[in-house]
C-alpha cells in the first residue's frame, strides 16, 4: 500500500507492507485517523479479520491489531472524531455493524441485521445505520 503526498504528487516514504500477503489475506477497506497520523486498515489474515493501525509517518504497525472486531468482508470503516470509537460494517451475506471502543478495544454488535450503509454525526455521538428494510437507524453512542 502506498501513500501520497497531494501536494508535490510524490510517494511518501517507503511502502507499507501487510502482513500475511503471501497467505490467503486480503486488505477490505481503510482510513485515516481524524489527525491523520493513523492509517486503519480491515482485511482477512490468516482467515480471520483485523483492523490494522498503521502510523503514516513511520509506515510500521502503531497498536496491535483489532482481532475481536467482526469482520466477514468489510464495506466501510468510520472514526469518530476523537479517534476512540470506531464503526465497522460488514458483508455480503450476513450484513451488520459493529462499534469498538479504540480505548479498551471491546466490540459492541448493533442488533440490527442487514446493515447496508452507516454513517456517524459530526459530533461522534449518533451513528445511522441503513438497512436492507429500507429503515434508517439512530443509536446514540457513549460520550
Amino acid at each position: 500500500m502506498l501513500l501520497w503526498d497531494t501536494d508535490t504528487r510524490s510517494q511518501r516514504g517507503a511502502p507499507i507492507t501487510l502482513p500475511d500477503s503471501a497467505e490467503a489475506g486480503s486488505l477490505d477497506v481503510f482510513t485515516f485517523s481524524p489527525d491523520g497520523r493513523t492509517l486503519l486498515t480491515a482485511g482477512q489474515y490468516n482467515g480471520a479479520g483485523s483492523i490494522r493501525f498503521w502510523g503514516t509517518t513511520s509506515h510500521n504497525q502503531t497498536r496491535p491489531p483489532l482481532n475481536t472486531i467482526e469482520i466477514s468482508s468489510a464495506e466501510q470503516l468510520v472514526l469518530s472524531p476523537d479517534g476512540r470509537t470506531l464503526t465497522a460494517f460488514w458483508g455480503p451475506g450476513a450484513r451488520g455493524a459493529q462499534i469498538a471502543d479504540l480505548t479498551d478495544g471491546k466490540p459492541a454488535l448493533l442488533p440490527q441485521p442487514d446493515v447496508n450503509a452507516i454513517a456517524l454525526s459530526p459530533d461522534g455521538r449518533v451513528l445511522a445505520t441503513a438497512c436492507a428494510d429500507n429503515t434508517v437507524r439512530l443509536w446514540q453512542l457513549p460520550a
